[in-house]
């Protein structure tokens, strides 16, 4: 196992731990999701302007965060993150994902396919690893 390997593994094993704790701690999702957030604003073609806003709303931190002091239950008793709350989000993180890599492919730049599978794949086993734990 590589370094790398070892320092992925262990960030996302305290995302889970963190997400699993009563009650979930989102310290370590947030930024992700801001990460997330920029990242794929970032590299959507200016043609795709309304869609990005539209992306950034969706995982607008500052949201997030007031949506979490504010306690409102996301529909999982999780205080406001649940999975009825960011399943739909994470869902179309995803096909925003897809959808950007085959407009890629389609104009032979990008990576041909692989970022929407990257994005399936991960999202995929997010859902494996937190989508039935609370529900």
């Amino acid at each position: 196992m590589t370094v790398r390997a070892a320092l992925e593994l262990a960030f996302w094993a305290r995302i889970k731990e963190d997400l699993a704790a009563d009650p979930p701690v989102y310290d370590s999702l947030l930024p992700v999701l801001e990460e997330l957030r920029e990242g794929v604003c970032e590299i959507m073609p200016r043609v795709w302007a309304a869609k990005a806003a539209w992306f950034s709303d969706l995982f607008d931190v500052g949201f997030l965060r007031e949506r979490l002091a504010g306690g409102a239950d996301g529909g999982s008793g999780s205080g406001g993150l649940g999975m009825d709350f960011l399943g739909p989000r994470c869902a179309a993180a995803m096909e925003t994902l897809i959808e950007l890599d085959s407009a890629e492919a389609e104009q032979g730049i990008g990576s041909g396919g692989r970022l929407g599978g990257c994005a399936r794949s991960c999202f995929e086993a997010s859902y494996r690893t937190y989508g039935d734990e609370k529900g």
